[in-house]
């Protein structure tokens, strides 16, 4: 006996509404369920398990986006161990991230105010726009002040590259 369970049943028994479970739907977290004649979505225990994965892999941090890549495709799931490896490779990346950042945050700290740098400074596309918005020679700023917000304004747009948070373009 093949027992289906309906959309309000599914999420009274697992603490969520049927409004996050048709959003799995949408965007492909969990498969279409299948239909009764009356039209009303059916599930089974597999989306029952899938369900409390999605669940759990949320408690521990991990966004939908993150929850599909390592469940992989509602068709074809993967194993437990396999979701814990891809978990593990992804803390494993941000954590030689974070410490890649760490390590220039601390450089530019004992640079005395960041003057140079081990990488070379790009030139700031955010100078080179305010110069274009203003006349400088209208305004007195010395050379120096100019200068020194350039290499400022590069070494803060690379800060923001290298940490992910800003992107040119």
């Amino acid at each position: 006996m093949d027992t289906r369970l309906t959309i309000g049943m599914v999420a009274r028994m697992l603490g969520i509404t049927t409004k996050t479970i048709r959003h799995y739907h949408k965007i492909g977290l969990l498969g279409e369920a299948a239909r009764d004649t009356n039209g009303y979505r059916c599930y089974t225990a597999a989306d029952l398990v899938r369900l409390q994965r999605i669940k759990r892999l949320q408690t521990i941090g991990l966004s939908l986006t993150q929850i599909k890549a390592v469940l992989g495709a509602p068709d074809r799931e993967r194993s437990l161990h396999e979701v814990l490896e891809s978990i593990a490779q992804q803390i494993d990346t941000q954590l030689m991230e974070l410490t890649k950042r760490r390590v220039y945050i601390t450089q530019l700290l004992a640079d005395e105010g960041g003057r140079s740098l081990d990488h070379a400074l790009e030139p700031s596309p955010t100078i080179d726009l305010f110069l274009e918005q203003i006349d400088v020679q209208e305004i007195t700023v010395s050379d120096e002040l100019v200068q020194f917000d350039a290499i400022f304004l590069g070494q803060m747009e690379l800060l923001c590259r290298l940490s992910g948070a800003y992107r040119l373009g």
